[in-house]
């Protein structure tokens, strides 16, 4: 079965985010793509999930997602990075 491109930029994203320096550890990071809306208004959506050491490291993979996606409105990113509390 082909990969879609949605898969391809899906894959893109999980990449560059393991390669950001600004990411302490990004395995824990991973990468998404979902239809979402409704039957006449389906999007698809980038989301990124997992759990970052704080808030800059989850705006940082934001910021790496919305590059390589290069400002599309085609797609949009769903952030649910989580800081856990200890």
């Amino acid at each position: 079965m082909a990969r879609t491109d949605y898969e391809k930029m899906s894959e893109q994203v999980q990449k560059r985010i393991n390669e950001e320096p600004g990411i302490a550890d990004p395995s824990r990071i991973s990468v998404r793509t979902e239809k979402a809306g409704g039957l006449l208004n389906r999007r698809r959506v980038i989301i990124l999930e997992g759990s970052i050491s704080n808030e800059a490291e989850g705006e940082r993979a934001a910021e790496v997602a919305q590059a390589v996606l290069g400002g599309s409105d085609a797609v949009e990113i769903e952030n649910r990075l989580v800081v856990p509390l200890i």
